[in-house]
């Protein structure tokens, strides 16, 4: 299974073969592009999980290009690291004013670019996982139903509002309050909560 869809972009084919072959051994999903406009466009259709970016680029050149994928509200948050041959300070921050989270000059370093791609790839994937928990945990505390989490002893390790009020339960910590379902057993059409 690969680990992660990374986009490659750069005018120069040789540039693109550098890249495979230094990433043929891994476990990406590459994709690639010759042009800014190509760039943006291919990142549009398949979302990549990182784009490798080169800098000298006739036309929309990678600053451009990355400042474009930045205002781009469907790919604004791709990890993108600029491949450069310019090895000054000035192009490292026009790079990162554009938008781009890392570097990595040429001639490239196998281990490096590796280590750096793997690096970028688990922090994107983390970011991610945070964000979506964060938008389940909105949808369970705004939600219309009452929804409870149970140890193996029946004991309420988390009630949203909506089961809290249903359930009159204290606010704050739910620890220590136990769901009976004894008492649905004997007919009394429920349960109830100590």
């Amino acid at each position: 299974m690969k680990s992660g869809l990374v986009l490659v972009v750069d005018d120069e084919p040789i540039g693109l073969e550098v890249v495979k072959a230094l990433l043929s051994d891994s476990e990406y999903d590459l994709h690639y592009a010759s042009s800014g406009p190509e760039a943006i466009a291919r990142a549009i259709t398949l979302q990549p999980d990182l784009i490798l970016l080169d800098v000298l680029m006739p036309g929309m050149d990678g600053y451009d290009t990355c400042r474009e994928i930045r205002d781009n509200s469907l790919i604004a948050d791709v990890p993108i690291i600029l491949l450069t041959a310019l090895n000054d300070r000035t192009a490292r921050i026009k790079g990162l004013e554009a938008g781009a989270d890392d570097f990595i000059s040429k001639p490239f370093d196998r281990l490096e670019l590796s280590a750096r791609v793997g690096t970028i790839l688990r922090l994107n994937r983390y970011r991610r996982l945070v964000s979506e928990r964060a938008k389940f945990d909105w949808v369970v505390e705004t939600a219309d139903e009452g929804y409870l989490h149970l140890d193996a002893n029946y004991e309420i390790t988390y009630a949203n509002p909506q089961a809290r009020h249903l359930l009159q339960l204290p606010l704050g910590n739910c620890s220590g309050h136990w769901l009976d379902f004894a008492s649905s057993r004997r007919g009394a059409g429920g349960f109830g909560w100590r």
